[in-house]
This record gives structure tokens, sequence and C-alpha cells, in this order.
């Protein structure tokens, strides 16, 4: 969740709750997670999905770029979601996190080094510290779950995949400052080349959603975006352009209107 000042955050919901008030025929959604859904370069996943429905739901936007799901989900966070989610029985809740924790400096501890002879995947994600952020990430997740069923059975969790990121060295320029590189020269480092490193990289996809995969109920749903993001598709090493967020954002509207159409028609 932002950092957001009370003040701020009560200016949030009085929109929201004006918007259900005089749209009640709209879908009510909240949506929390990290810099897919608010990227500060341009149109991110969620600009992309509120243009596709026309605004019509009434819509609690709570991410942040950068954010962590180990964060967002912490004690405080999924009590704060918590009343959310109780006080307002969403319709929907999207959410976007994971991708930011298995990312960065600490791939140098999570990777193994590359050994001799010839690649092997299974051993570069052998690592005991891996093994135990996936866990983690996954017992997020079934937090995350579990306060849904207590406090809004009716909600639908809808969530995606990450694209399988090219580590080119290239960052962003977030609000003026640089960010990243976030892949390339810590994998450099551990000694892969460039076809090893997105092997890595899409290991590391594929047991994210594996975990994923495997919560998936009607009420927690995932949708794999991995195919809609080609390779041209990349703003950075970890953000896709513009245009593979809408790419990524029509499968979740497609969704939406399958699981859900008199909602989303």
């Amino acid at each position: 969740m932002p950092d957001l000042t009370w003040p701020q955050m009560r200016q949030l919901e009085s929109f929201f709750v004006q918007t259900i008030r005089n749209f009640p025929g709209n879908p009510v959604v909240i949506s929390e997670g990290d810099s897919w859904f608010s990227f500060p370069v341009h149109a991110s996943l969620m600009d992309h999905l509120d243009e596709m429905v026309q605004r019509r739901m009434s819509l609690l936007r709570l991410e942040s770029s950068g954010a962590e799901i180990l964060d967002v989900l912490d004690a405080g966070g999924r009590s704060s979601l918590r009343k959310l989610l109780r006080r307002y029985k969403p319709d929907v809740l999207l959410f976007s996190g994971g991708g930011n924790d298995i990312v960065g400096p600490e791939l140098l501890t999570l990777i193994a080094p590359r050994g001799g002879g010839a690649f092997d995947l299974a051993a570069a994600l052998s690592r005991a510290q891996l093994a135990t952020l996936f866990g983690n990430i996954r017992a997020a997740y079934e937090a995350l779950i579990a306060i849904r069923k207590e406090v809004a059975p009716g909600c639908i969790i809808v969530t995606h995949s990450y694209g399988n990121a090219i580590p080119s060295g290239r960052g962003a320029s977030l609000w003026g400052f640089p960010a990243g590189p976030w892949l390339k020269p810590f994998l450099d480092a551990l000694g892969y080349n460039a076809a090893e490193q997105r092997a890595v990289v899409g290991g590391l996809m594929q047991r994210f959603n594996d975990i994923l995969d495997a919560l998936a109920d009607p009420h927690f749903i995932k949708v794999d975006v991995r195919p809609a993001i080609s390779d041209d598709e990349w703003n950075d090493e970890i953000h896709p352009s513009r245009k593979g967020f809408e790419d990524a954002a029509r499968l979740i509207h497609e969704k939406l209107q399958e699981i859900l159409p008199t909602k989303f028609p």
C-alpha cells in the first residue's frame, strides 16, 4: 500500500465511495500491488485496463511503484486490506505482487554461481535462499486468500504472471532518478552468459507461476500474460513498454469479461 497520509487516504476513499453511490451498476474494484500497476514512465497495466472498461468501475487504486509483496502483505498491510475488503466487499481485488522480491542485488544470494561444464538450470535455482523466498511469497498469497475468505467471500482475486523479462542491462528513469538495471549486472557477476541468463529468468518466472497455479480456485485467478509480451515490448529489464502493458491488460480484461460477464460486458 502506498505511503499516503491519513487525509490523502480518506480523500481517495471518499471519491471511491461516491462512485459506488453514483454508479451502483458498476463493478466495485480494489487494486493493489507494484509498478506493473503503477508505472511513472508511461501508462501501466492498470491504466490500460481502466481505459478498456471505459472507466466503468468503482476503483480504489492502492498500488505503488517498487512495492514488494512481503511488504504489501506484512502485518500492517494485511490489517489495512482486511478493513477495506470488509467495508466495501468488492467484486474484484486486482493484485500485482512478487516480481520485485526476486530481482535486484538479492539475485547474488538467490542464484547459485555458474559452475563448470554444461549449463544446468536446476543447479542455478537450487539455493536454499531461493526456496525460502518462494515459500514466503506463497505464504503471503495464502494470507491474502485467507483474508478474502474471511471478510469478502464473494470477492474474486485476479492476479497475473510477469513476462519473461530480458536481462538487457537497460534501466529506467523513475521520477527523474535512474533505477535498475535489476538483472544483467548480477547474473553477469554470477558467471552466466546471455542465453543462460534468459533461461535463469525464465526459470524464476516459471517457479513463481507454479506457486500461483497451485493456489488457483474460482476466487483466485491468475492470468498468464507471458505470451502477450514479445521481446520488443520492454521499456527496460522488468517493465513492459506501453504496448506491452496494453497487451497484458487486454488478457486481464478478457478474463474479467469471462468470469463476471454482467459486470464487465
